[in-house]
């Protein structure tokens, strides 16, 4: 996560604390937080946003140590420019990664899938904020133009072999 608050995009604030990220998940997903040495600590399930609801209500939320998503003070969150690793462990029943994968992309691409920032020490609009987003989904590269046969052929042939042997060797983690 990182804190990009910077007053280009026309809201504002050059300077804010990122307290709390609150985001959707897959409904077959169980989902925990695991150590990752960053100060956003505190696991929240389906946070909801107020004043009355008009952010809506999200699957999951991560913020530093409080009493509520809503509530507590600015320690240990993000300043403008910070960022910071948080992980999950991910679980289910028959879970595979092209599955988990495509939920998120479709989910945050369609907009089914909402996220959500909480700031606080914003120095434009009261001192705190909720600001609602979305996940930007980096385009697929286009395949590249197949060469002809010969010497091309040989080395892809040969690549393989070595390209086998390092995806035997390789562990996937989420």
């Amino acid at each position: 996560m990182t804190n990009t608050t910077n007053g280009k995009l026309g809201l504002g604030a050059t300077a804010s604390t990122l307290v709390g990220v609150a985001f959707d998940m897959p409904s077959f997903l169980n989902f925990s937080l695991t150590p990752s040495g960053s100060n956003f600590t505190q696991l929240w399930k389906n946070v909801n946003l107020s004043p009355t609801n008009q952010f809506g209500t999200y699957t999951a939320g991560v913020s530093t140590p409080r009493n509520s998503f809503e509530g507590g003070n600015a320690n240990g969150g993000l300043k403008a420019g910070e960022s910071t690793t948080v992980s999950f462990l991910l679980s289910g029943s028959k879970l595979n990664v092209k599955d988990v994968q495509n939920s998120f992309l479709t989910g945050f691409s369609s907009g089914s899938f909402k996220v959500a920032g909480r700031f606080q020490q914003v120095n434009a609009g009261g001192g705190s904020d909720k600001v609602v987003g979305k996940i930007q989904i980096p385009e697929t590269p286009k395949p590249k133009k197949v060469p002809e046969p010969g010497l091309g052929l040989g080395l892809v042939v040969v690549g393989s072999g070595a390209l086998y042997r390092n995806i035997r060797r390789r562990k996937v983690t989420i």
